[in-house]
């Protein structure tokens, strides 16, 4: 294939992507295989994401994830990551669309940006950038001013507007997909990095020179730990009086005893 062949066969690719891992891992095959023209693909999946329909957005974002998996894997130069971490910013606005209608993509972006960044495929500066975007996406309508409670009732019936506007096939569509790329990153939270398939990793050149492999995998373990950990609370209070109680029956810690 020559330069034009290759990418109006990748825009038809693209335009035509379902949340399949077969059709996601062909259209990764032929960005990998024609590697050398990754400028000129990466800019055909900007113009998709800025073309496509909500749904078309989201397989396009989890096609984005496993390209950049591969990039990092195989090759020793990952240009496809590389792009990510330049154009973030730009992809998470392409992706949830500053509307009532980009809400439907607000949850399953940030889903993907999160395992992104546990899996430490471009900087935290990066990520922090998108983080930032994703959080005024959310708050978009400034339902910020209302109790969590409220702020889920808005989010819920916002959803339900957008999903009222769909034909009963485009329903059906969306909730099969999402079913299909809930699946995949279910998946990917299982896999943790190996301390060899760590040190490999591009994204750690910006780590310090004094972090083994095996560190940086213990760090991800932490991290993810971390994530399913809920804030401090009184509960946590109650549980150390307990714990204090049956240690130290009738010493006091900071609280008078009864």
């Amino acid at each position: 294939m020559d330069a034009f062949q290759v990418h109006t066969t990748f825009v038809n690719q693209l335009r035509t992507l379902n949340a399949t891992q077969q059709d996601v891992q062909k259209s990764v095959s032929f960005a990998m295989r024609h590697i050398d023209n990754h400028e000129d693909l990466w800019s055909c999946i900007i113009q998709a994401c800025q073309e496509a329909s909500l749904n078309l957005k989201m397989n396009i974002l989890y096609f984005i994830e496993s390209l950049c998996e591969m990039s990092s894997s195989v090759g020793p130069e990952p240009f496809y990551v590389q792009h990510l971490a330049r154009d973030l910013k730009v992809l998470v606005t392409l992706l949830v669309p500053d509307s009532r209608e980009g809400l439907l993509n607000l949850y399953g972006t940030k889903q993907v940006v999160r395992n992104w960044r546990n899996r430490r495929f471009i900087d935290q500066e990066a990520f922090d950038g998108a983080d930032d975007l994703l959080r005024r996406r959310q708050h978009w309508s400034h339902v910020e001013q209302h109790s969590p409670e409220r702020l889920v009732r808005e989010d819920r019936h916002l959803k339900g507007d957008v999903i009222g506007r769909m034909s009963k096939q485009q329903r059906i569509d969306r909730m099969n997909e999402d079913r299909e790329r809930q699946k995949r990153l279910r998946e990917q939270r299982w896999i943790l990095p190996t301390p060899s398939a760590v040190g490999q990793h591009r994204a750690l050149a910006t780590l310090p020179a004094t972090l083994s492999a095996n560190d940086a995998a213990l760090d991800k373990e932490f991290d993810d730990a971390w994530e399913m950990t809920s804030e401090w609370n009184e509960d946590d209070d109650d549980a150390i009086d307990e714990e204090n109680d049956l240690c130290f029956p009738g010493v006091t810690f900071g609280r008078r005893v009864p």
